[in-house]
């Protein structure tokens, strides 16, 4: 072999060991890139989806209670008739107003006492509907017809005078609407529907609980038929009782439901972000929510953190690559090129890539200089800590 051929295979064994180590440091940077950047997606549509289930949770217990609420009014109701079973509409107006339902309930729409009369009674109910008060428009049988019975309202009170009350004819057990509510009546438990009395309320979440003479259910059917006084109905806004549940998230929605027996309630409140995901719960006696919310996704490049992440790797290791190529084409060149990435990559190490400030690494070596340097002068430091209240919630919601 000449001198000149070993000359050149002497400049160009470095060359190509520096390009092969390029290419290395070039793939391995971008697989560690690539699996730091997904672990991060991962982590981050995990605790999104953490959170939308926390928020489920929230948004079910908070149901719940207002369910417990309206019952506990509901037993309210019932033993005020059950103490004055012949009550007038201003007595029972007047105990209503002296619990302050509507102040305490603000989804409360209308509520009072419904009872079983015959076509015999009915003139007697117009009657003294008439003497209550009641428009004339509304002394009419709603639907009209002969039936052997008739539901219809017998004392209550209503938020709005005149648009939420149900007219004095509208008969409650009419077509299939009536059918929970003689459930209710033969079984002694509370039913939930949604009722259209054709008032300005519209479709309305309406619970009625059958009220017996002397206030104890009797123990059968034939039993509670004859102890039957009737039943308290309250009818509830749906959408403020729903809203007050969602509040002010955004791209939510929430479904509340109630089946038990043949008794149905299906109440929707909300619109659903695009992609929304569903979260079931199941209360007690029939109950049910379901939360819509949108969850973030695990894709890389859905994750704002984890594509910055991969970039930033990949340019980190695009540097690095084409630092050891400089370094196999020009000693002069590449030491000072090392110089420079050196620098840079010693800030980067030391500083907030985002806001320039010193990280933990840099403040760590500090504190190890002044500890050190109050051991060799005999002083004493302190060290300030300032603690931000709820700054958690910006590290979750915009990133560390």
């Amino acid at each position: 072999m000449s001198a000149f051929s070993q000359d050149a295979d002497t400049h160009r064994n470095p060359i190509w060991a520096a390009v092969v180590l390029a290419a290395v440091l070039l793939v391995a940077g971008a697989l560690g890139s690539t699996l730091a950047a997904g672990s991060i997606a991962k982590r981050d549509a995990q605790k999104s989806q953490d959170s939308v289930e926390a928020w489920s949770n929230e948004v079910a217990s908070t149901l719940r209670l207002a369910i417990k609420r309206e019952e506990d009014l509901a037993v309210s109701a019932t033993g005020f008739f059950v103490v004055t079973p012949d009550a007038t509409n201003a007595q029972f107006v007047d105990w209503a107003n002296s619990v302050r339902a509507f102040d305490r309930y603000p989804e409360l729409i209308a509520w009072g006492q419904v009872v079983m009369l015959t076509p015999g009674e009915l003139a007697a109910h117009f009657a003294s509907a008439t003497a209550a008060g009641a428009p004339a428009g509304s002394l009419e049988l709603i639907p009209p017809g002969d039936r052997p019975f008739y539901c219809l309202f017998a004392a209550g009170q209503a938020r709005t005078v005149g648009t939420d009350n149900a007219p004095a004819g509208f008969d409650f057990c009419a077509g299939a609407a009536g059918v929970p509510l003689l459930a209710a009546r033969d079984t002694g438990l509370s039913g939930y529907q949604s009722v259209d009395t054709g008032t300005a309320a519209g479709a309305t979440l309406s619970v009625q609980v059958p009220v017996y003479r002397g206030g104890i259910t009797p123990t059968t059917v034939m039993g509670r038929r004859s102890a039957f006084a009737g039943w308290v109905g309250i009818s509830f806004d749906s959408k403020i009782l729903l809203a007050q549940a969602l509040g002010d998230r955004q791209g939510t929605a929430v479904a509340l439901r109630f089946h038990h027996g043949i008794s149905d309630a299906d109440f929707i409140s909300g619109v659903p972000g695009s992609g929304a995901v569903g979260v079931t719960t199941v209360l007690e006696d029939g109950w049910t929510v379901e939360t819509f919310a949108t969850e973030a996704r695990q894709g890389i490049f859905d994750d704002r953190g984890a594509e910055t992440i991969l970039f930033v790797g990949l340019a980190a290791s695009l540097v690095l690559a084409a630092l050891v190529l400089v370094l196999g084409t020009g000693r002069v060149a590449a030491l000072r090129l090392v110089g420079e990435r050196t620098g840079e990559l010693r800030h980067q190490a030391l500083h907030d890539a985002l806001t320039g400030l010193p990280n933990r690494s840099l403040i760590m070596d500090r504190i190890d200089q002044l500890l050190a340097r109050n051991r060799r002068n005999g002083t004493s430091g302190a060290a300030l800590y300032i603690d931000l209240d709820d700054f958690k919630n910006v590290n979750d919601t915009l990133g560390h």
